[in-house]
Order: C-alpha cells, then sequence, then structure tokens
C-alpha cells in the first residue's frame, strides 16, 4: 500500500464520512433510512454546476447555495413524503424512500440530461503535503467535512436543542406528553442531514464524474459507511467513512477498479458477524 493510494484513500473516507453523518442525523431524527442520499449528493453537485460554473460565483458562496438547496429539498421531503406516512409501517416508509430515489434520478436526468460532465476544480490539485499527495482541494475536503462534524456534535450534546432533539426520537410519546414535538425535530434532522449531504456532493464531484446515476453508488458507499461504523451512530458514521474510503482506494491500487463494493460487502459482512452493532456501538 502506498502513501499517496492511503492519502487519496482518507480524503474519499471524509467525504463518504461527511455524507453518512447526514444519513446518520437524519435516521436519529426520524427513523428514516434514508435510501435517497446518493441521490441527495448528486443535486448538490448540479446545483453547485449551476452556481459554480453557469452563474460564476465564488466556491465559498456556492457551497453555501448548495448546502441551502440541499437543506430546502430536505424539509420538501420531510413534509411531503415522510411525515404523511408516519403511522405506515417501516417496509412502506422504505418503499416510498426508494421510489423518490428513483423520481430524483429521472428528474435530475430530465433537467439536466444523462452524459457526464467534468465538474472543474474549486482549489489547486497540486500536492501541498508529500507522500499522501494531498492538494489544497483535498484540505478543503478534510477542514469542511470535520467543521461540520464538530458542529454538529456541539449541537446534539453541548446544547438543549440537541438534548431534546434527542429525547423526541428515543421516546416520541414521552415527549410529547411535556410538550415537545418530534415532527419540529425530524423536520430539522431532514434539513441539516439533506443539506450537509448536498455540500458533501459539491465536495466530492470535482474528483469524480458528474452522472444522475452516481447517486446509486454514493447512496451504497454512505450505507456501508453506516453499517459499519454502527447505525445511528454519530461516531461510527466518521469511522465507518473513513475505513470505507481507505479500502476503496487501495483495492482500487492493488487489484483494479471494479472490485471495491464486493470488499466493502465483504468487510461489513466481517465487521457484523464480529461486532453485530458496528465498530462503534449504536447511538453512539
Amino acid at each position: 500500500m502506498s502513501l499517496a493510494s492511503l492519502g487519496s484513500g482518507i480524503v474519499q473516507g471524509f467525504v463518504i464520512a461527511l455524507v453518512a453523518l447526514g444519513f446518520t442525523l437524519i435516521y436519529r431524527g426520524t427513523r428514516v433510512v434514508n435510501f435517497a442520499n446518493g441521490q441527495i449528493m448528486v443535486f448538490g453537485g448540479y446545483l453547485g454546476w449551476i452556481v459554480f460554473v453557469d452563474a460564476g460565483l465564488p466556491f465559498w458562496m456556492a457551497a453555501v447555495a448548495v448546502a441551502l438547496g440541499g437543506a430546502v429539498l430536505g424539509l420538501a421531503i420531510q413534509v411531503g413524503v415522510v411525515e404523511p406516512l408516519r403511522r405506515a409501517s417501516l417496509l412502506m416508509r422504505i418503499m416510498a424512500i426508494l421510489a423518490l430515489s428513483l423520481i430524483l434520478d429521472g428528474a435530475i436526468a430530465h433537467i439536466f440530461g444523462a452524459d457526464a460532465r467534468s465538474f472543474p476544480a474549486y482549489a489547486s490539485t497540486s500536492a501541498l503535503v508529500g507522500g499522501l499527495n494531498w492538494s489544497a482541494m483535498d484540505l478543503w475536503i478534510m477542514g469542511v467535512t470535520t467543521g461540520c462534524v464538530g458542529g454538529l456534535l456541539l449541537m446534539m450534546y453541548r446544547t438543549e436543542f440537541g438534548l431534546l432533539m434527542r429525547a423526541s426520537v428515543d421516546n416520541p410519546a414521552g415527549a410529547s406528553l411535556v410538550g415537545i414535538q418530534p415532527n419540529r425535530f425530524g423536520r430539522v434532522a431532514w434539513i441539516l442531514g439533506a443539506g450537509i449531504t448536498a455540500l458533501g456532493g459539491i465536495l466530492i464531484l470535482p474528483k469524480l464524474v458528474l452522472l444522475p446515476s452516481v447517486g446509486i453508488s454514493l447512496t451504497f458507499l454512505a450505507f456501508t459507511a453506516v453499517v459499519i461504523g454502527g447505525f445511528g451512530s454519530i461516531g461510527g458514521a466518521i469511522l465507518g467513512g473513513l475505513l470505507v474510503g481507505v479500502v476503496q482506494s487501495v483495492v482500487g491500487s492493488a487489484i483494479g477498479s471494479g472490485y471495491e463494493p464486493l470488499v466493502n460487502l465483504g468487510l461489513m459482512l466481517l465487521i457484523l458477524t464480529i461486532w453485530p452493532t458496528g465498530l462503534w456501538g449504536e447511538d453512539g
């Protein structure tokens, strides 16, 4: 394993961790498994194309616009799909989110076309950190992810709002009896989770090919990271994301591309066999 492939894997892991964090936040706030996660990330990439490439906004402004756009989309999904089905069975809610992911796929392809696009770099891609080959763009990715993680952890565990949010999820009936409105926190979870996921799209897609269909593979990566780390665990989402990113890069470098999904599935099965609740456990 070369230092360069390790460095690339760590950067990929930071982005997967960011998206897995959005996945986890939505799950913790609403107990909904968001299988449209990758499509929201692709939405962030195309919205970033509009505001960064077409409109010519500075990247930091484009990133803010994309996060806000993702937040609006998340609120629309919560109000239009999740809340009306809150009394439905788990299977019905899963089917609804899967249907939504297909609708988003089709809508993005219809609006933007199915042709691949190369998203321009928003920072220098020349190596700044020797050995690991980290560029200014890589440092941007890791810095923004670290800031988002730190901010969310402070909100969840150091504020009254975070305490009320966790209480409303752990015991919705009891929370309602003391005047806490679970729907309110569900909306906040979707706003934050989708906003973070869309932000992940504009951060990483300059390193990938921008295609409507790439959302499926991105959802798979985020889901794998969440399961490996521990479903519902914020720390686990970060750990799982980093592990999946490194495995992706090392496997691709060692035996060629195309085997990464198989290796990730094998890793997930191995970890769940040893630690059934994931590496970090649940709700950590």
